[in-house]
């Protein structure tokens, strides 16, 4: 069961990415300037201050996101139903991408490991453990 967790529960990080480099379809976090946040605020709220979603289109001068979540000033998380938003590049901040976090993940998959183990030898010990019990364990001269 632990086996089947580990790949969902790997350490992802966002980490900034210039808006050329971005790839369709990646989960990414815009964050809006101040001026972006007031002209985006009849579409998403406002005091939204990062976007978070998945990239559905990168143009030469927007981005359109599948937006999953809205954080709002000051830093409160809420859900989005995945609505498309399109953004100006002159409205953000900063891009940035969701990407696999290698040592934190590395570190999660040996824990893993290392209680499969750990829970292996304490059930070989414990069947181990109870071999003469009761009857027929003595022998009578």
């Amino acid at each position: 069961m632990l086996i089947l967790l580990a790949p969902s529960s790997a350490c992802f990080q966002y980490r900034a990415a210039p808006p050329a480099e971005l790839a369709v379809g990646s989960y990414t976090a815009v964050a809006l300037s101040d001026s972006g946040a007031q002209l985006l605020a009849p579409a998403v709220g406002p005091r939204a201050v990062r976007l978070q979603g998945r990239l559905v289109q990168a143009e030469r001068s927007a981005l359109t996101v599948s937006v999953s979540s809205i954080v709002r000033s000051p830093s409160q998380e809420e859900s989005w139903p995945s609505e498309w938003v399109r953004v100006p590049l002159s409205a953000v901040q900063q891009v940035q991408v969701r990407r696999l976090d290698r040592p934190r993940s590395a570190l999660l998959a040996s824990a893993v490991l290392v209680g499969i183990l750990t829970t292996r030898l304490v059930i070989d010990a414990n069947s181990g453990s109870g071999g003469t019990s009761g009857a027929g364990g003595a022998v009578a001269q």
